[in-house]
Parts: structure tokens; C-alpha cells; sequence
């Protein structure tokens, strides 16, 4: 049996709040008073754990607002051990003030703001270390890590219909035989990306949908978009998969993302759509060598991409790749068929162009920014590769990669 003085033991050991309840939520035995928190406080936390169902037999931790952490338990007789709260972040009076847990406002209770502000601040695994020890100490029971539950109380109610829902949704669409796109189907678009297949692309595109798209959304508008997002992310991780560099695949996928999200016509929409997969394609097919590099060249471009701002030296590069200089620099040349400073000054020159043509930044600013000592030094190479000097090749800016 739970008793008074086993529950102050493990407040004094652990500085955290303890306090058991009956099975309404009554505080039975608590280390501070358990005056010090509304009743609501306790039941509302009480909702949280009877709402999860399916392991309501676990010890749960919720994360509430503003970095807070409680844990419940189920203990014996129908008793309940609420453990807590303690803290992960520095809270301060006007944080604690707006605090709302689960749509329960703590209107000024100066007493629970002071209980709050003393929690110990901790870090989540620490948290569940204690709550294990205080169950063992309290109904000697052994609790291992892993049996504890990790839950955010805004998702802590779970619809107990749900899977009856799902079994509805299942047998309507045997019955109707109306079943979603197939995996191949949507195979074919990303192996096209993959592959920087353009023609393939331009087949799917043509060919007729098989199947269909789930219903995300009871909103047309915000279905088109969910489509959006679910698309760009399979084809960003076709085209990484293909070879392109990972910052840019989902520097895209943000940018195509934002862009998605602030159009307001479904044809629009569809027409971004088929623009990102072309472009994401083409990205591919720009870089379709570098798919055969091997890991420590793929590993040294990728740097080098990362790092065109600043000055990138071979030791700095060799230690990168964890290779001597002298090998770094010969199984570059083997697999990429440049010496590691021409490389470097072809992807400045990228970089150059595309500054040159969808920014307004001086040639001065762009010859700085990717570390060329002075503006004619960048001119000289900037010609030797691409045939113009970078006004020229603004005035004329057309589609072209080294």
C-alpha cells in the first residue's frame, strides 16, 4: 500500500512534485500539499492518460506547453501516481501566465505558477529514470525506459473509431474495387526522376492516372496542395537518390513548398506540379554523372558545394575525406577527370552565373562573396570557362550549365 512517507521519501530524492490520486482524479497522498495545483490541473492530465487507449496500461510521460513534462502511472486499487511537472526549457512569470494545457487557462493561480517555476529543469530521459524509480519505490515494480510512453498533449486524445473506420474504408474499396494509385505507378515517375529521364517523365505525365488519390482533405483546395507536398517529397528523394547534391533537393522542395502554398487555383497548382518534376529531372540529368562517383568523391563535392563562399584548401579537403592530399587529389582527377582547384572554380563559376542571372548583385559583390581576390582575376576565369565576361553573360544570360 502506497503511504505518506514513501511519497515525501521520493520527493526528497527527486525534488519532483509527487502525488497520488484515487481513480476520480482525488489527490489520496502528495509531497508538496497537493493544494498547490487546481483540481483541473489533475483532471485534465487524467483525460489525457485514459484517452490512450491502446497502452493506457503504460506509464505515460506528456509534454504540455511551454517545455513542461508530467508522468502518470497506473499503480494498484485502482490508484494513479502523477509525477511531476518538471521542465526541459528556462520558464519565466509571462510565460507561465499565458500557460494553457490542453484549452485549461490557469487564470493567475499565483500558487501553481510558483510550483512551476520551482520544477527542476531537466532532460527527458533523466525525467523517465525518476518516474521509473518512484514506481518501483511505490508498488515495487521494475519499469524499464522503453515501457514508458512519450505523448504531446495535443495528440493525446485518440478517436476510438478509428479503426473501425479503417475497416469500413477497406471493405468499400474491395466493394467498389476503387483502390488507390498503385506503388508501380508512382514508381514510374520516380525512377524517371532518378535517372534524369526526361522522356520517361513526359510518359507519365501523358499516361492516364491508375487508380486514385486518397482524400486528405475535406477541402478541394487543400486536397490539391496535400498532393503537392506528397509528390515533391517522393521526387526529391528520387533526385537525391539520382545524385543531386541533398542541400539542393530540399532547398526545392522548401522553396516549391512555399510557392505551392500561396496559390489559389487547382490548375495552378497542377501546373507547378508538372514543373517541379521537370526540374527536379533535369537537376538529375545536369548531375547524372556524379551518380557513379564513389562515396569519398561524392563526399568531397558535396563539401565543396557547401563551402563555395570561403576559401576550400586540399588539406582542409583531404582531412575532410580522411585521405592524405596526395590521394584525395589523384582519386579526384580519376573520377571526375578534373584536378580538385579546377573543380572548385567550375562550381564557383556555377554559382556565378546563376548569381549574374537571377540576382541583382554586383559583379564586385559576386566576385567577393565566392572568394576571388579581385574582380578582373574572377573576369579572366569567368571567360576562360564560359567564353563571355560575367556582363556579357548577364546582358545575355541564357540556359546553359558548365
Amino acid at each position: 500500500m502506497v503511504r505518506q512517507n514513501v511519497v515525501e521519501q521520493i520527493f526528497g530524492l527527486s525534488g519532483i512534485n509527487v502525488c497520488v490520486l484515487d481513480d476520480t482524479g482525488r489527490p489520496l497522498y502528495s509531497a508538496p500539499p497537493a493544494e498547490a495545483f487546481p483540481q483541473e490541473f489533475y483532471q485534465k492530465c487524467m483525460e489525457d492518460y485514459a484517452g490512450y487507449i491502446r497502452t493506457k496500461e503504460h506509464p505515460l510521460m506528456i509534454i504540455l506547453e511551454h517545455g513542461l513534462c508530467v508522468g502518470i502511472a497506473k499503480l494498484r486499487n485502482g490508484q494513479i501516481l502523477f509525477f511531476g511537472p518538471v521542465r526541459n526549457v528556462e520558464n519565466n512569470e509571462d510565460s507561465l501566465a499565458a500557460l494553457r494545457i490542453d484549452g485549461y487557462p490557469f487564470y493567475g493561480n499565483e500558487d501553481f505558477r510558483t510550483v512551476l517555476l520551482k520544477a527542476p529543469a531537466m532532460y527527458q530521459h533523466k525525467f523517465a529514470q525518476s518516474l521509473s524509480i518512484a514506481i518501483q519505490l511505490l508498488v515495487d515494480k521494475v519499469i524499464n525506459g522503453e515501457d514508458i510512453v512519450l505523448l504531446s498533449a495535443s495528440d493525446s486524445h485518440w478517436d476510438p473509431d478509428v479503426y473501425s473506420k479503417l475497416t469500413e474504408e477497406i471493405f468499400s474499396t474491395r466493394e467498389q474495387f476503387d483502390f488507390h494509385t498503385s506503388t508501380q505507378y508512382e514508381m514510374m515517375a520516380c525512377t524517371a526522376i532518378e535517372n534524369g529521364d526526361l522522356d520517361t517523365l513526359d510518359k507519365f505525365y501523358r499516361t492516364p492516372m491508375q487508380g486514385r488519390v486518397g482524400q486528405l482533405s475535406n477541402d478541394s483546395l487543400q486536397q490539391d496542395k496535400f498532393v503537392f507536398v506528397a509528390m515533391i517529397t517522393l521526387a526529391s528523394r528520387a533526385a537525391i537518390k539520382g545524385g543531386l547534391d541533398e542541400e539542393t533537393a530540399r532547398t526545392m522542395l522548401d522553396l516549391y513548398c512555399q510557392h505551392v502554398d500561396t496559390l489559389s487555383n487547382p490548375t495552378d497548382i497542377m501546373a507547378l506540379a508538372y514543373k517541379m518534376g521537370v526540374d527536379y529531372c533535369t537537376k538529375v540529368a545536369e548531375n547524372i554523372g556524379k551518380a557513379h562517383y564513389s562515396p569519398t568523391i561524392k563526399k568531397c563535392c558535396t563539401f565543396i558545394s557547401h563551402n563555395l563562399h570561403r576559401e576550400i584548401g586540399l588539406m582542409e579537403l583531404a582531412e575532410h575525406c580522411a585521405l592524405s592530399p596526395h590521394t584525395v587529389s589523384k582519386k579526384f582527377r580519376e573520377e571526375t577527370g578534373f584536378t580538385i582547384p579546377d573543380y572548385i572554380n567550375r562550381k564557383k563559376i556555377e554559382e556565378a552565373m546563376y548569381l549574374l542571372k537571377h540576382s541583382d548583385m554586383s559583379i564586385s559583390d559576386i566576385a567577393g562573396y565566392l572568394q576571388y581576390s579581385t574582380q578582373s582575376y574572377f573576369t579572366k576565369i569567368f571567360k576562360s570557362l564560359t567564353g563571355r565576361t560575367p556582363k556579357q553573360y548577364r546582358e545575355y544570360a541564357p540556359e546553359e550549365q558548365l
